[in-house]
């Protein structure tokens, strides 16, 4: 598909003036043809010339070469036509995607040079919460609509794209006659047995891999080419040719990486072009199940005295990294993936390497080595949203929990893997997930797999990888209404992600500042909306109250997991980092860095060196520069809990006083009106706030007391915050 900067700054005119070339191009062939009926066909018709049997075959012969000449300036001139209505319909759709392209310009929204659309950024000065929220939503539902117009748009252009390649294509194989469609198809079969000659040869010399990879880059998406290439190779010996392309890429003499790299994307795409039943030609699904007994079976690595244990399914791993695989045959192959993997769960810990190097099977990117073939898998998914999704909502299968409960090995590119190492099969995971719960369409069925995840992770005692903190991230704030609908009714509906487990997990990620803002953010646009549906109903006013306090005690169990764990962890962070600040001042190391850089920031020293006289005063400023904010740590912490609870009080409040909910006769006070309304809380100053807070708490006040202490409740309940224990070292 097009993308959006590719759309915009296509030019139409490149096919106008393709198709004029077509054009003037059948012209030229048309005065042709005119020239050959006056020069040779009026001499063949000549008696003086020739005659008899001759004169005929000569006439019959130049008169099917006019035939093929007239047919084939009609076909340029068909072609011409193609462009050119290309070139209009191109035109038009840029015409609306300029038009969106401005609404979006005018509603606060910029087009990044990723091509991405986001809100652009906006003077908030003066304007109080509510009318903040306010504004950020108008931009989030433009920027909504603006990205919805542009999806279709950039369908429309792939749409476009494949119609006149239909066309052409139809153009080609209307005047091709049967004998030329079949000799093509021959010499396409030809190629692909000239292929699996070369890849029966083991081991592969240099240059039989490089002639392999030329065939491969210029047929693998060839399906009568791939077809045939790996029904003759058998799925056995297509294992043995990845395990061979291992070999050139980590020795086999001279060691070629990019040659490996090359030939593993491009046998990959062979692979997926073969196994995708809507192509035609394909590989049965008889090769299908072949290919997972091949990969259950070791594989021997020509040239190397390495590891025994090395099975087939490890050299499937990074051809699952290139090409884009059906459905069916992901899921045919992941499903024997975890069948295997649960009969063999040591199947993929082959760490030693061979002649003193590191084993890699995976060439095509720097992520892993490649011994875990479910990174591969993972990465399919993710290619394939639809896939993924079908693949983790499987009937009867826990496959969410099963991924987050299973040993990623580390799959490292290197012998020595540092403790806090984290294997990139998380992150492919998390993308696979990603894409099966925002990329291939929201609905139950994703929601479901949203669920199964948030469970998976409460439940793992480790929490979230660091790596896949970003997608969980994206799909919770992307749902956060389905996540607040699953914690409010959790208690009564059995399938509904359980409180303490949202909790949990959105705690986990709240740790991470970026991710407690996006979520957080996302959580404060959602109530505000709900409060103002709620508050704005035509329901009585006792109604609408008890509505209210449901909303907002529904938002406060989320605002409580998310600030209860940044407290914690931002805690965390202020005093380790006091603790390790400290022990490096002891140690006088590194003054310059430490002491310098901390205090009157980064001063170049001549030669890098202190002589005596700056190090008396470093002694000195050392002793002085002992921190011990433990306190102030720990009063940030509470600080930034306390202000969650307030937050929320905040939002109920706006979406009360903009909507009047008191009875008619017992109005806020006439001091806080302004043109007869009572301003948004939020924008009240502290003076303001508190005449306002005495008379809501007072008889005239009504239900507004109880709403805001029933949300202080659910805010505080079930709480625990720890900020004690830790030794201090400094003072």
């Amino acid at each position: 598909m097009p993308d959006l900067l590719q759309l915009r700054d296509l030019d139409p005119s490149h096919w106008s003036a393709l198709a004029q070339a077509w054009n003037d191009w059948s012209d030229d062939l048309d005065q042709q043809l005119s020239d050959l009926n006056g020069e040779v066909i009026e001499r063949i018709a000549d008696d003086e010339v020739w005659q008899g049997f001759a004169a005929e075959a000569a006439g019959r012969y130049v008169d099917e070469i006019r035939r093929r000449g007239v047919q084939s300036v009609d076909d340029i001139r068909n072609v011409a036509d193609v462009y050119k209505q290309a070139a209009d319909d191109i035109t038009g759709i840029q015409d609306r995607l300029a038009s969106v392209l401005a609404y979006a310009h005018s509603s606060g929204l910029e087009l990044r040079a990723d091509g991405e659309i986001w809100i652009a950024p906006y003077d908030t000065t003066g304007l109080s919460d509510g009318q903040k929220i306010h504004e950020r939503e108008v931009r989030h539902r433009a920027r909504v609509d603006v990205q919805t117009q542009i999806a279709e748009l950039l369908t429309e252009a792939e749409d476009l794209d494949s119609d006149l390649t239909g066309r052409l294509e139809h153009h080609s194989a209307v005047h091709s006659s049967a004998a030329d469609i079949a000799a093509m198809q021959e010499r396409i079969e030809e190629q692909a047995a000239r292929a699996a000659e070369l890849a029966g040869t083991r081991p592969l010399t240099h240059e039989e891999a490089r002639e392999l990879r030329d065939l491969l880059e210029h047929y693998a998406e060839d399906p009568v080419f791939a077809t045939e290439f790996l029904d003759l190779l058998g799925p056995e010996r297509t294992l043995e040719l990845a395990s061979d392309i291992t070999g050139i890429g980590n020795h086999l003499g001279h060691p070629d990486p990019e040659l490996a790299r090359r030939l593993q994307i491009e046998l990959g795409e062979a692979l997926a072009t073969a196994t995708d039943a809507r192509s035609e030609p394909n590989l049965g699904e008889q090769w299908w199940s072949d290919l997972a007994e091949a990969g259950r079976e070791e594989v021997v690595l020509p040239g190397f005295t390495g590891p025994d244990g090395v099975y087939g399914y490890q050299f499937l791993g990074p051809l699952l990294n290139s090409g884009e695989y059906s459905s069916e045959f992901l899921e045919f192959i992941g499903n024997d993936l975890i069948d295997f993997e649960k009969e063999n769960p040591e199947a993929w810990n082959t760490q030693e390497g061979v002649l003193g190097a590191p084993l890699r099977f995976n060439f095509i990117d720097d992520q892993t080595a490649g011994l875990d073939p479910m990174y591969g898998l993972m990465l399919a998914l993710d290619e394939n949203p639809q896939a993924a999704k079908d693949f983790f909502s499987k009937d009867g299968e826990d496959r969410v929990e099963y991924f987050a409960e299973r040993e990623w090995i580390p799959d490292s590119l290197t012998r020595s893997v540092p403790d806090d190492h984290v294997s990139a099969g998380w992150s492919s995971f998390g993308d696979a997930l990603e894409a099966a719960t925002l990329e291939a369409g929201r609905d139950e069925v994703s929601r479901e797999i949203l669920r199964d995840s948030i469970g998976a992770f409460a439940d793992r005692s480790d929490g979230i990888p660091h790596n896949m903190g970003d997608t969980m991230t994206n799909m919770i704030s992307a749902e956060i209404a389905f996540v607040n609908a699953d914690s409010i009714d959790s208690s009564t509906n059995r399938h509904a992600a359980h409180r303490d487990d949202i909790r949990a997990v959105i705690g986990d990620l709240a740790s991470d500042p970026e991710q407690y803002a996006q979520i957080h953010e996302a959580q404060r646009v959602y109530t505000a909306l709900r409060l103002e549906e709620m508050a704005s109903s035509s329901f009585d006013l006792g109604t609408r109250y008890t509505d209210v306090e449901m909303a907002g005690r529904e938002a406060a169990v989320i605002f409580n997991a998310l600030d209860g764990a940044r407290a914690e962890a931002g805690y965390a962070e202020m005093t380790s980092a006091d603790n390790e600040y400290n022990k490096a001042l002891e140690d006088r190391a590194a003054l310059t860095d430490l002491v310098l850089g901390n205090i009157v920031g980064e001063i170049p020293v001549a030669g890098g060196l202190l002589g005596d006289g700056v190090t008396m005063v470093l002694d000195d400023v050392v002793e002085n520069s002992r921190r011990d904010d433990f306190s102030s740590a720990e009063g940030w912490a509470q600080d930034l809990y306390r202000q969650g609870s307030t937050d929320v009080e905040s939002l109920v409040l706006d979406a009360m006083i903009r909507h009047e909910m008191w009875a008619p006769d017992a109005p806020p006070p006439a001091e806080l009106m302004i043109d007869g309304k009572v301003p948004a809380y939020s924008s009240l100053d502290p003076v303001q706030k508190g005449v306002f807070d005495e008379w809501r708490r007072s008889p005239a006040g009504g239900e507004m007391r109880s709403v805001i202490d029933e949300i202080k409740v659910s805010y505080h309940l079930d709480t625990s915050i720890s900020f004690g224990d830790e030794s201090r070292s400094g003072g």
